[in-house]
């Protein structure tokens, strides 16, 4: 980015440590909120008061109904884009998307337009720094020096890289395990870093030195899958395995059962990832097209959907934290 370019941008991105607020849930979810008054509060003093210098626009809004165990609730979206003026002249954003999920859909439209906002503004450079790096962010992006998740190392102890993509991994914040991080472009990959020696993933020992090429070829399949289809192709290769022979009853259930070990954690780390209603939406339909097909147990799948309840309700929670302050 050309420093002229850039001037508009470097104004905005970084707010004030007291107008940010540091927070860590279970599982792992940590990072740093902007306070929304924050960013109206920059904008007024780039472009004016809103309404004159810049302001926003609700271009549709809906709410959508759902049922759970807990009764009837509702997700509710906005499509926002924001205007402001630049020597006189009117520049907007592009659309975005703003949503949350509430039972109360009038303070519901508030927390969606507060999202979209956020989203909206930080095309511009609002509050960039924290979604770059340099702050323990909402999305689990660490400082260097932050003593979290941990970025890789330029200096001696890099991290390994990704035995699937070829990605540089991070440290996980509340357990000893390598991530690939989707956000960066990342498979989504998932280790314990007991699994690396100098550097280098090792396909996981055998639990019997007497166990067929076609079992071994199997395990270290499913050790190295980081996405849905790639356990549904190793499923598959199991399934043929039983039928041709070349596995007997014994190893099929020995196969059946690591390959259901590997998929709870994958799908309990896209649980812990999931940030908005679509990824929410499509980890659900795998659970749920999972257990039909007695992929999962029923004890598996509650446990599961235990995780994905928990998640959900953390993400409501933020989003909530962050509405208490939107401009009107």
């Amino acid at each position: 980015m050309s420093e002229e370019n850039s001037k508009l941008w470097d104004k905005l991105k970084t707010p004030p440590e007291k107008y940010t607020k540091k927070f860590r849930k279970a599982g792992g979810f940590s990072g740093t909120n902007i306070d929304p008054t924050w960013r109206a509060q920059v904008m007024t003093e780039v472009f004016g008061p809103v309404g004159k210098g810049w302001g926003w626009e609700i271009q549709d809004r809906w709410r959508e109904e759902y049922h759970s165990e807990e009764g009837e609730a509702w997700y509710v979206f906005v499509q926002v884009r924001v205007w402001y003026l630049i020597d006189g002249e009117e520049c907007w954003t592009g659309p975005q998307i703003g949503g949350t999920d509430t039972r109360i859909p009038d303070e519901g439209y508030k927390m969606a337009i507060t999202d979209a906002l956020g989203k909206c503004l930080l095309s511009i450079g609002v509050g960039a720094a924290v979604y770059l790096g340099e702050f323990d962010n909402k999305y689990g992006r660490p400082q260097a020096d932050s003593g979290g998740e941990s970025a890789p190392s330029q200096q001696g102890g890099a991290l390994p890289n990704c035995p699937t993509c070829g990605k540089a991994l991070r440290k996980s914040n509340d357990k000893p395990e390598y991530y690939c991080w989707k956000k960066k472009e990342g498979c989504g990959f998932t280790s314990p870093m007991a699994r690396f020696k100098d550097g280098k993933y090792q396909v996981p020992s055998t639990d019997n030195g007497n166990e067929s090429d076609s079992v071994v070829e199997l395990r270290s399949k499913i050790d190295t899958c980081s996405t849905m289809q790639a356990y549904q192709s190793v499923w598959q290769d199991a399934k043929e395995a039983k039928t041709s022979g070349k596995i007997n009853a014994d190893e099929t259930k020995k196969v059946a059962a690591h390959y259901r070990d590997g998929l709870c954690l994958f799908l309990n780390g896209r649980i812990l990832a999931a940030q908005d209603e679509g990824e929410f939406a499509i980890v659900f339909t795998d659970l749920s097209t999972l257990t039909s097909e007695k992929v999962l147990t029923e004890a598996r799948y509650k446990t599961l959907k235990t995780s994905w309840d928990k998640r959900k309700a953390e993400v409501a929670a933020t989003v909530a934290s962050e509405g208490m302050n939107t401009p009107t």
